[in-house]
């Protein structure tokens, strides 16, 4: 019961962003695009704390074998990089090999 009581339930944009790690930018984007819920307050843009939780929660899921994240990948080996470095070369080498 206790906990309930102190339990946050309207926050700033700025407030939201803070504790949420979310920058405003990415807040306000979801504001515009309905996919969070805000409310107006005189000048001041709330966000109820069942909304925030709700829009968290339709965040998709992370799926660990998607190759476009680097979660449950191997890190790059030296010879990895060395390949890398040898299929391109560096784009001054040709004013480096005019002088």
């Amino acid at each position: 019961m206790r906990q309930e009581l102190s339990r946050r339930h309207a926050w700033s944009i700025k407030e939201f962003s803070r504790e949420k790690k979310i920058g405003r930018d990415a807040i306000y984007d979801a504001i515009r695009d309905g996919r969070l819920i805000a409310r107006k307050l005189g000048r001041r843009t709330i966000i109820l704390d069942d909304e925030g939780e709700a829009f968290l929660k339709s965040l998709p899921k992370l799926e660990l074998n998607d190759p476009r994240h680097r979660f449950g990948r191997s890190p790059k080996t030296a010879s990895d990089v060395s390949a890398d470095s040898a299929a391109s070369p560096p784009a001054n080498l040709e004013t480096a090999v005019a002088k």
